[in-house]
């Protein structure tokens, strides 16, 4: 009997599959999507040549809906499974030198041994089948359906379209943060963590709606978040915003803003309101409805979804500048962003000198919320 060598036919199998196409560098997409676009090795597509399911540049040609290679159904293996038998084929040369455990021509071994590793002391080399079955690969007799082609888009030589639009995937508000979820969960892009008390803020957002979240701080204490003007300094009129926090938050109080503010939200377990800057010379009356929240002891994990015309009525802005903090009942300052702002007793004529800059609030190819600090 003669038998397909199992690495050979595992080679042979593995030639059918397709190989990621997907080129990080041109798409724009979440890390939570799979990659969109699929090279078939196998299969009859024209390089470069498209499905009508797939997403191509303009200038891409298309070709009908793909359809896989589909071999017959398979039959079973050439060979029945081995039965015991007394002995292997043997040499039909003469006999061999000491064979220094190199398998030479005339041998012919088991399928369980891989060298010959014996002395041929007579013309014949003999080995003895351990009488072991063979159960091969063996085949199901199932039709072969290898990898077929599933419409995806083959574009044959790395993407170079549209590709993946790279849509958002909102963040869920469940007091669960998974795997970047809020985008690149590194240290100064869509994640920020103060190191002395080990709070992290998450940041990320919609065309709809700002999403932040906070781990490691007291669900019972307040979080206070100041946005505005993405302009540093007191630049601009009362129009623009205010440089006086809102007072008070449990017995703290920002004064002066390290820009012109024009929205406050404040929310904890119990308790969430927002307040925006009416343009002239107060903050406007809480609100408290249209907030989504919710928070997790594990990890004491609490996330916000504040809709982006609770923040101004003309919605998204086009850029602008954050800064916040946790406070205590007791006017106690920690977990601050960003981390070079002052902590501790703080009071009510605190100053932070240092915010963060969003100065494209795109929430594709934007600015990351964490990574350009100002001044």
């Amino acid at each position: 009997m003669k038998r397909l060598p199992i690495l050979a036919l595992a080679a042979t199998l593995a030639a059918c599959g397709p190989t990621v196409d997907f080129d990080a560098t041109v798409d724009v997409r979440d890390a939570s999507s799979p990659p969109r676009d699929v090279q078939d090795a196998t299969v009859s597509d024209v390089p470069n040549a498209m499905d009508s399911g797939d997403v191509t540049d303009a200038s891409s040609t298309i070709d009908a809906l793909d359809v896989p290679t589909i071999d017959a159904p398979d039959v079973t293996e050439i060979d029945a499974p081995d039965v015991m038998v007394v002995a292997d084929v043997r040499d039909t040369a003469v006999s061999d030198a000491s064979d220094s455990a190199v398998m030479d021509a005339r041998d012919v071994i088991d399928a369980t041994t891989p060298v010959d590793t014996g002395v041929d002391a007579t013309p014949f080399d003999v080995r003895t089948d351990t009488g072991i079955a063979d159960t091969g690969i063996a085949d199901t007799g199932i039709a072969d359906t290898g990898i077929r082609d599933t419409g995806i888009a083959d574009t044959g030589i790395g993407d170079t379209g549209i590709g993946d639009t790279g849509v958002v995937v909102a963040p869920v508000v469940n007091g669960v943060i998974a795997a970047n979820e809020y985008g690149s969960h590194v240290e100064g892009q869509n994640q920020r963590t103060e190191t002395a008390t080990r709070v992290t803020w998450f940041m990320r957002w919609t065309d709809t709606t700002l999403y932040v979240a906070l781990t490691g701080a007291n669900l019972a204490e307040g979080t206070v978040l100041y946005l505005g003007s993405s302009v540093a300094g007191s630049a601009g009129t009362a129009m623009d915003g205010t440089l006086q926090g809102f007072s008070t938050y449990d017995n703290t109080r920002l004064n002066p803003l390290p820009f012109r503010a024009t929205f406050v939200v404040y929310f904890k377990n119990g308790y969430q309101e927002l307040r925006r800057w009416d343009g002239v010379s107060a903050w406007g009356a809480p609100v408290t409805t249209g907030i989504t929240y919710a928070s997790n002891a594990t990890g004491n994990v609490r996330e916000i979804a504040i809709p982006w015309t609770l923040v101004r009525p003309a919605g998204r802005p086009a850029s602008f500048g954050f800064t916040g903090y946790v406070t205590s009942m007791g006017g106690f300052a920690y977990g601050e962003m960003p981390p070079e702002n002052p902590g501790g007793n703080i009071g009510l004529n605190a100053v932070f000198p240092n915010f963060y800059r969003v100065a494209d609030s795109a929430p594709i190819g934007g600015t990351l919320p964490f990574s350009l600090r100002a001044p």
